[in-house]
């Protein structure tokens, strides 16, 4: 999945059309807002039991189940996910 600066500046959350300080769910690839604008991801996290995503602006990585941020660099499976994400 390759998300150039411009594609990620059109993705908006398919919820409330947020632009600002959207997710990427990492399981089903659907895109929505932070807890701190609408709380979208965090919502459709719990609903569908998909608890990972990776923030487009810095591409953090949170665990909604662990509530805290995920390393890349400890989990091998983590790496192969944020490498096969390009903000290019």
């Amino acid at each position: 999945l390759f998300l150039d600066d411009e594609t990620v500046q059109a993705l908006t959350c398919e919820n409330c059309s947020s632009s600002g300080e959207n997710w990427l769910c990492l399981t089903c690839h659907k895109t929505f807002c932070s807890r701190f604008v609408r709380g979208h991801m965090f919502k459709h996290g719990l609903r569908h039991q998909h608890p990972i995503s990776m923030s487009l602006n810095d591409k953090s990585i949170w665990c909604y189940e662990c509530d805290r941020y995920l390393s890349e660099f400890v989990d091998p499976a983590l790496m192969k996910i944020v490498t096969s994400v390009t903000l290019i």
